[in-house]
């Protein structure tokens, strides 16, 4: 399903070159209809270059400096007119969606661009439904009157009280987010108590912002390193340098997921890799601290501990109260 959306994304970067390239054709026909002394000296430039080219491999640099006087003197007449005919520059140049890599959705020696990488998020966004729960699950409609406000469940603590702590925590992380920085959280908790509406909520404040997010349940993103470790195809070497390099990467209902010795290796390479690479990981479970111990071993936890903010969501099921 993925691979699906992949060949998507490369047919959308097509559409928008293709878009672009019509686009900026049709302007410049337009301009130089209206001024056709534009297009002329255009065409001049160009027979200039060709024999400019010719004249520099025949090492004549007496020719060669001729010519690119001329062409320079067509520059300057060229200036001149798109001032008296009020044309602004920019409007003779190819506008692209995005700068970076002209809509190819790679830069050279850097790789992936940043446009491509969020076409494929989005779609993976869409495969999980998690865009139209972004919709409704963000700060705008976070509502804390659903949570108890009288019953003490730390100290002198309710779960309202509590709530608005980490939901201010959540809006600080997502204003304090950058790409010099990075920083882990893990909620955990019991079954619903916002663990997930708070992860969306950071999700889409970080998207806002222009970063790169990836949302996976547990399960699904333990199949992908599943399908890159057997199947050893370039598509899944690309997707977990991906997961391994994303901005923010949230793991959903970690424990959730079936029981495979793999499995304790793919989280840890994650874990490692990511911070290795400095690049922040939010996760939500409902094992309490002991049970990830015992579930994912002293490994696991011991990384856990030692590299993620941990937030203890405290109070009852919102889904069945």
């Amino acid at each position: 399903m993925i691979l699906k959306e992949m060949k998507s994304v490369e047919n959308i970067l097509e559409e928008r070159r293709i878009k672009s390239e019509e686009e900026f054709k049709s302007r410049i026909e337009s301009i130089y209809e209206k001024w056709p002394k534009l297009r002329e000296i255009e065409d001049n430039k160009t027979s200039l270059w060709f024999k400019l080219i010719k004249e520099t491999v025949l090492k004549n640099k007496e020719e060669t400096n001729a010519i690119k006087l001329e062409i320079q003197a067509l520059e300057d007449e060229k200036k001149k007119l798109l001032k008296n005919f009020g044309i602004d520059t920019k409007s003779l140049k190819r506008k692209y969606f995005c700068d970076k890599c002209k809509d190819t959705g790679m830069i050279s020696g850097v790789g992936i661009c940043s446009c491509k990488k969020q076409l494929i998020i989005s779609k993976n966004f869409e495969i999980s439904g998690l865009k139209n729960i972004l919709k409704k699950e963000n700060f705008d409609t976070f509502n804390l009157s659903v949570f108890d406000d009288k019953e003490l469940v730390f100290k002198s603590y309710t779960t309202r009280d509590l709530m608005k702590i980490y939901l201010k925590d959540a809006k600080d992380y997502v204003e304090n987010f950058s790409k010099e920085t990075f920083n882990n959280i893990m909620y955990f908790g019991g079954v619903g108590t916002g663990k997930s509406f708070l992860c969306n909520c950071i999700a889409k404040g970080i998207l806002d912002k222009g970063f790169t997010v990836l949302y996976l349940p547990v399960a699904k993103l333990f199949k992908i390193c599943s399908d890159y470790l057997f199947k050893n195809s370039e598509y899944h070497d690309n997707l977990m340098t991906m997961i391994e390099n994303i901005d923010l990467l949230i793991i959903d209902d970690l424990g959730t997921e079936s029981k495979n010795i793999n499995y304790l290796s793919y989280l840890f390479t994650i874990l490692y890799e990511r911070n290795n690479n400095e690049k922040s990981t939010i996760i939500s479970t409902n094992l309490g601290l002991k049970e990830i111990n015992e579930y994912y071993g002293n490994r696991i936890y011991s990384r856990i501990i030692g590299d993620f903010k941990l937030v203890n969501i405290l109070g009852k099921d919102l889904r069945v109260s």
